[in-house]
């Protein structure tokens, strides 16, 4: 909208705009009747055209200078957009209230505002830009922490954490996690958190008992504050640890059971609780043979995860259907889906995911009887994998690859093959290969021994 009034000056309303007339260094105001003009017009077509109308809204009762209507209208649209996932609202949102609330007085609603830019971006936009936001909050908060309240610091170092694990980076989170923890006046829901991710970083370096004294004590947090979702989560990485740790899949189709049976879709008010459970559904299903119901599962993942944007797990939910496809032979079907799973991980920017891809990848095409394109795959994984991580962060969580890999090598070059085995040293694959002390014992190897999911005696990822 632009307009030209009697006394010659400009006025307009778009960030374009703007941009271009400070740039040219002309002088501007706005014309409050058109002004008025475009909130009602906002208003009136909130219903009809949604969130960006109500940013519009946002926008108008600024620079009418209605400020203190602005702020508040501001953070109760920030929780509206929130519950409803609507991630680019949220980008553009915060964009224009950050500058706007600069006062000591509006420090604590500045950092949720920019804490949910973070995580708008690590869904839709970048996980990589949703990691420098969230270094950037951190930053700040280690010069002026206790400036801050306790919930809102508590809610940041959970998200942190979480940036860490979801990078694959699990000494650096125990790290972020021993400084959480000297907070004063952490919450008992914060305190389950501190468990609950310890003992998700223990199982992924491949301490099943301190993980499992962690995830214990998670559950009795959880039970002490009666919240059945925390319940159902501390299940979740119980089952987790038993899946990463051991072959136990009796104990692994047990407490995926039991977190299901403590989950409520009507209490849930995330967006990516329901998309787990039924990614995990379906995973015990696959276990215990069920294809068709591991299917039903994941389509259901799919669906909800498409419908809310949460790119980090659709990623995954396509990894597990293309897994079920293998296990019903449609091998063609399975690495059509990957292809289009390693692209969407390289958009996003997560090189975890990226590398669990082409673990599957390899394992397509060697059940597809291309051993030298799956083991390509494997080789490419692992070479990610090493500039990526170190072997204390990578030897337990990629131990499927890694054992691929090392399968493929103890045919092929077998003095390769003890170089690798003594450079990822660790308990998991120790395990595995630490009996094998001859190539003829080596070729004994059955992968299917010793991890929970397998195809054509290759491991897999989830």
């Amino acid at each position: 909208m632009i307009s030209e009034t009697v006394d010659t000056d400009i006025t307009f309303f778009h960030d374009n705009y703007y941009r271009y007339f400070s740039q040219k260094g002309i002088i501007y105001k706005f014309n409050e009747r058109d002004l008025e003009k475009l909130l009602k017009y906002s208003i009136s077509y909130e219903a009809s055209f949604g969130a960006s109308m109500k940013i519009n809204h946002a926008k108008c009762l600024y620079f009418l200078n209605k400020k203190e209507d602005f702020y508040e209208y501001a953070e109760n649209l920030l929780c509206e957009l929130s519950a409803t996932f609507s991630y680019n609202e949220i980008i553009s949102l915060v964009e224009f209230y950050i500058p706007r609330a600069q006062k000591y007085e509006f420090r604590n609603k500045c950092l949720t505002f920019e804490l949910e830019k973070a995580l708008a971006q690590l869904e839709i936009d970048s996980f990589v830009k949703g990691i420098q936001e969230l270094k950037k909050i951190k930053k700040k908060l280690d010069k002026t922490l206790y400036d801050y309240d306790i919930e809102i610091v508590s809610r940041f170092y959970h998200q942190y954490i979480n940036s860490y694990t979801h990078a694959g980076k699990y000494l650096n989170a125990i790290s972020v996690l021993d400084e959480f923890s000297q907070l004063e006046g952490i919450s008992l829901k914060y305190k389950f958190i501190l468990e609950d991710r310890y003992c998700l970083c223990y199982f992924s370096l491949g301490d099943f008992e301190k993980a499992t004294l962690h995830i214990k004590n998670a559950i009795k947090i959880a039970r002490k504050i009666k919240d059945d979702f925390w319940i159902s989560t501390a299940y979740s990485d119980f089952a987790f640890n038993y899946f990463t740790n051991t072959r136990n899949i009796s104990k692994i189709r047990y407490y995926f059971g039991k977190a299901k049976k403590y989950y409520s879709q009507d209490k849930d008010k995330t967006s990516y609780r329901i998309i787990e459970i039924h990614i995990q559904t379906a995973l015990r299903e696959l276990l215990n043979n069920n294809y068709n119901a591991a299917n039903d599962n994941i389509k259901m993942a799919i669906d909800y995860a498409t419908t809310r944007n949460y790119t980090y797990l659709l990623i995954p939910a396509n990894n597990v259907k293309a897994i079920i496809s293998m296990k019903l032979e449609n091998i063609s079907d399975a690495i059509k889906i990957l292809y289009k799973c390693r692209f969407d991980s390289e958009v996003f920017g997560s090189t975890k995911l990226v590398i669990t891809i082409l673990n599957s990848l390899g394992v397509a095409y060697c059940a597809n009887g291309d051993l030298k394109k799956g083991s390509n795959y494997f080789a490419q994984a692992e070479e990610m994998l090493c500039k990526y991580s170190t072997p204390e962060n990578c030897s337990t969580r990629f131990a499927p690859l890694i054992a691929n890999y090392l399968q493929v090598l103890k045919q092929t070059q077998f003095s390769a093959f003890e170089q690798k085995i003594a450079y990822y040293h660790s308990a998991r694959l120790n395990q595995i290969y630490m009996p094998a002390q001859s190539e003829i014992t080596c070729a004994n190897i059955n992968l299917e021994d010793y991890f929970p999911l397998t195809h054509h005696g290759y491991a897999l990822m989830y």
